[in-house]
């Protein structure tokens, strides 16, 4: 029988000590196409450097890609074997806090491949099986025509929907700011006929969210709809990184416009840093390509970069702001062909949860 359950769910900024990090690794080589090999090695140069700083644990989808992670990484990480599509656990996995009584909690994600535009077998199941290999209590969020939402283990029926929302929609400062692109949450491929003011009240209820920064829409050809992780990030509680263009060529020019206009009408501290400029597929088509898409553990910042000029000014602004921190840039050129960078196919555990 299902619960409704009053819960409160504190999730840690990035910045804060990590137990581990977990990264996808790809098996689908019809999701790569000729990028596929070149994607392990550029995966392979970030967990062997990400590893110097935090503890690894590498997911994999089949006995294959097991084999081959030993194989190639198993000095410097451990290997989960859980169900498992594509690499972006970002995405797939669930939101970990801790609840009012100070159990971790795991937020169950309701993935629905995107929009259902990128269905593979698995992905719907990861979440689950991370929150039962770390033992939390996962919790579900749904909703009904009315817009009532509310907090279950199992809810699912006629009358209530699942919220589907995904981790690189959501960016918070681990107290009570979000920032979130409406092209995402908000998209009928996700939530159809959930509104704006029942987000508001979901982020309130669930995360203690009291303040929502709401951005239109996300960069070019991002197949997320417009993931925040790639257009706006939190560095400290009160201060945010965007992106300004970088040449007049840059197809995200007056988005990186609109979005520090709208950042600094919040209230925030804003820093802009360059965007990688035009970073195209073998087809000529722009790429959701961001030096924002970097990771945040244990002393370090790890930035994808896509060429020399602006993607080095790019690593010497984070430098800046993250002084006690290493800000390291890897390439990603490779990565980005799957549709995201380091932030996409990480998740962070906080410390205690596998104690």
């Amino acid at each position: 029988m299902a619960s409704v359950i009053s819960v409160k769910i504190c999730s840690q900024p990035q910045w804060a000590k990590q137990e581990a990090v977990l990264v996808g690794w790809p098996r689908l080589h019809e999701e790569w196409g000729q990028a596929y090999n070149d994607a392990k090695r550029e995966i392979a140069e970030f967990v062997t450097t990400l590893s110097k700083y935090s503890s690894v644990i590498v997911a994999v989808g089949d006995q294959n890609s097991y084999e081959e992670v030993w194989s190639e990484l198993g000095v410097c990480v451990d290997v989960l074997k859980i169900p498992l599509g594509d690499i972006w656990l970002r995405d797939t996995s669930p939101l970990i806090g801790k609840n009012q009584d100070e159990q971790w909690i795991g937020m169950i994600p309701n993935f629905n491949f995107w929009g259902r535009k990128f269905e593979m077998e698995g992905d719907t199941e990861t979440a689950k099986a991370i929150c039962q290999e770390f033992k939390l209590t996962h919790l579900s969020t749904f909703y009904n025509a009315n817009g009532i939402i509310r907090v279950s283990d199992n809810l699912q029926n006629s009358d209530w929907l699942p919220l589907v929302f995904e981790g690189g929609a959501i960016e918070q400062n681990g107290k009570d700011h979000a920032i979130i692109v409406k092209s995402s949450l908000l998209n009928s491929n996700r939530n159809p006929n959930l509104s704006q003011k029942s987000i508001e009240r979901w982020f309130e209820e669930v995360f203690g969210i009291g303040k929502m920064i709401w951005l239109e829409k996300g960069l070019r050809n991002d197949h997320t709809d417009g993931h925040v992780d790639n257009v706006a990030r939190f560095v400290s509680c009160d201060h945010v990184v965007c992106q300004k263009s970088s040449g007049n060529d840059d197809p995200n020019r007056d988005l990186f416009k609109s979005i520090e206009e709208r950042l600094k009408e919040s209230g925030l501290k804003v820093t802009t840093i360059p965007s990688p400029g035009p970073v195209l597929d073998d087809w000529g088509n722009s790429l959701p390509a961001s030096h924002l898409n970097f990771l945040v553990s244990n002393g370090t910042v790890i930035v994808p970069t896509y060429e020399e000029t602006y993607s080095r000014q790019a690593v010497k602004s984070l430098k800046q702001l993250f002084p006690e921190h290493d800000v390291l840039g890897l390439a990603a050129n490779n990565i980005i062909q799957g549709g995201g960078a380091f932030h996409c196919m990480t998740r962070d555990i906080p410390v205690g949860v596998t104690k």
